[in-house]
Parts: C-alpha cells; sequence; structure tokens
C-alpha cells in the first residue's frame, strides 16, 4: 500500500531512509491503499497534502488543495518565511469515532482525524482547527513558550487563526464577529474565568473550561491588543507587526528558548509602551482579571455593546473590518 514518511517525504517507501537520531523525533509514518499524496507548492516551497479517502467520498479534494496552498502561502508570507523547509498536511477519517476533528502536530506538519460521516473536510469548524493547527508551526513551534503560558502559545495562536483566515478570505467580518462573540460569551460566563495564570496549567488536564480557558483569554486579549497597537500607532502598526517582531527576537536565543513574560513586556513596549503592557499583562494574563472593553478602546469598524456582564463585539463596517486584517 501507498507509504509517506513525514521525515523524508519525497521517499515512497521503496528506498532507505537515512538520518540522525534526532531527525526522527516527532516525525510520522503512515500508509493506506486509499490514500493519496499531493505535492503542493507554496511560496517557493514544496509541500504534502495527504488525504485518504475512498471512492465513495472525495470530500471536496480539490478544494483541499486549493486551501492548503492559498492558506499556507498567505501565513507564510505572514511571517515572512523564506526557509525552504516542506509542510506535511495529513488528513484522515476516524475509522469508528463520530468526532468532527481531532489531531496533533509533529514538528513540520499535522496529522488531522475527521469523523468518519463527514460529507466534507471544508465546514468552517474544521477549517478553523486546521488553520490554528498550521498556525502552531511558529507559536509553538519557532515561537516556543513554557507550558504554564498557553495564553500564549494557544491564544495567541487563535487569534492568529481568526486575523489569517480573514486575511485569506476564508472568514468574512460577520462571522468572525459571530465566532468571537462565542469565545467572549464562554470566557466572561466560566464559572472559572477568573483563574490567574499560574492555576491554569494545574488544572488544565481537568479538560472541559480549564482547558479552554488560555485559548479565549489569549485571544480576548490579543484581540485588545491588536486595537490598541493601531489606536496608539495611529493604524500604522498592528498584531501583525506584533508577531513579526517577537518572531525576530526569538531568532536571536537558541533554538530551544522558552519565550516568557518579561520577553513580550520587552518587545510590545515598543508599541504601547512599557508601563502599559506590563500593567495589562499583569491584570488581564496573571491575575486574570477579566477586560472590561468600551469603545474608545476599539478601532472604527467595531463596537461593543454589553449583555449583563459579558460584552458583545458588532462588526459595524464589515468590508473596513476585513481590510484590517490585509
Amino acid at each position: 500500500f501507498a507509504l509517506f514518511q513525514a521525515y523524508d517525504p519525497g521517499n515512497d517507501g521503496k528506498s532507505t531512509s537515512t538520518g540522525l537520531q534526532t531527525e526522527f523525533k516527532y516525525k510520522l509514518v503512515t500508509g493506506a491503499k486509499d490514500m493519496t499524496v499531493e505535492k503542493i507548492k507554496a511560496d517557493g516551497t514544496e509541500n504534502y497534502l495527504v488525504l485518504r479517502i475512498s471512492k465513495e467520498k472525495e470530500l471536496n479534494t480539490k478544494e483541499i488543495s486549493g486551501y492548503f496552498e492559498k492558506f499556507y502561502t498567505a501565513i507564510r508570507g505572514f511571517w515572512r518565511d523564506s526557509s525552504k523547509q516542506s509542510y506535511s498536511l495529513i488528513l484522515q477519517p476516524f475509522l469508528a469515532v463520530d468526532h468532527s476533528i481531532s489531531g496533533m502536530s509533529f514538528g513540520s506538519g499535522f496529522l488531522g482525524k475527521y469523523s468518519y460521516k463527514a460529507d466534507t473536510i471544508l465546514n468552517p469548524e474544521r477549517i478553523f482547527v486546521l488553520s490554528h493547527e498550521i498556525g502552531h508551526h511558529w507559536f509553538g513551534g519557532e515561537i516556543g513558550a513554557e507550558d504554564k503560558d498557553q495564553w500564549f502559545e494557544e491564544g495567541f495562536n487563535d487569534y492568529l487563526t481568526f486575523y489569517s483566515l480573514l486575511m485569506t478570505g476564508y472568514m468574512t467580518g460577520k462571522e468572525f464577529e459571530k465566532k468571537f462573540n462565542t469565545v467572549l460569551r464562554s470566557y466572561y460566563s466560566s464559572s472559572v474565568g477568573s483563574l490567574p495564570n499560574d492555576s491554569v496549567w494545574k488544572n488544565y488536564w481537568k479538560m472541559g473550561d480549564y482547558n479552554k480557558l488560555p485559548y479565549w483569554r489569549g485571544s480576548i486579549f490579543a484581540f485588545y491588543l491588536d486595537n490598541k497597537i493601531r489606536l496608539a500607532s495611529k493604524g500604522d502598526k498592528c498584531f501583525h507587526d506584533l508577531c513579526l517582531s517577537i518572531l525576530d527576537f526569538c531568532k536571536t536565543k537558541s533554538e530551544d528558548y522558552k519565550f516568557s513574560e518579561d520577553d513580550f513586556i520587552a518587545v510590545a513596549a515598543k508599541y504601547v509602551g512599557k508601563g502599559n503592557i506590563s500593567d495589562d499583562i499583569s491584570e488581564y494574563i496573571i491575575k486574570g482579571k477579566e477586560i472590561k472593553f468600551t469603545n474608545k478602546m476599539l478601532v472604527s469598524p467595531f463596537s461593543v455593546t454589553y449583555k449583563g456582564d459579558i460584552p458583545v463585539i458588532e462588526v459595524k463596517n464589515e468590508k473596513e473590518a476585513e481590510r484590517l486584517f490585509h
């Protein structure tokens, strides 16, 4: 049967693969009779889309290929990534588990497993998960943080997912409004939403809201900070510039360096001032205090109202909001 080796993707198993022991860590070998391997060119790199799809369920294979090429090219452009490293997106159905999508990253790729009942891989939920996991090549890969700082690795990566989907047209302004308000509602109504950061990782594997808390907190804080940077710079700088500055900082460190809260303050200070960002990290991340959004804290395409104690973001001008992310 067809074989794919993530550590030697051009080799279909007909010859021996060799390498250092460390090069095989977190790498993957997979194979099946109904598996296909497609080379995807993206921004000068040769990447691999690996699908296991029966003839009875094509699952929009051309659209999946088009998504991967377009999204991966765009996110490499976002990060100004000129490396020649290939990326492998491997998507295979669960054999008997009817779960929408799950999976794991493995260094230079992602293995996604989706419901065996699915008639397409590209519904909005699965696109968000796939895009989030591709984003981990940078947040969590090129930029690594301590386990206790999942608000950064997961939460900022979630906001990057919103940003990149808006950037590529896979999410509209109104779709952002709907999904981001779900995040706000979940976080502000959670019984553990005010948990201080040093207690989050201790409870992370209890799952439920404990598991989702760093995603919610980090993405909300990233949205808040994106708006703050745009307002402070009069529209000249934004979340994108902050991400590039963080990456540039990490490039000066060793490969296994862990980006810290103090590092974040040092990098973000040039956009909003050291006192401002230090206070923000202390209040909204370390202590877990909720951000009390006001219209003065948001750029013009957005406004905020409240439903009880829960902020509700409105996209007042969809086209103008979408242009913010291009």
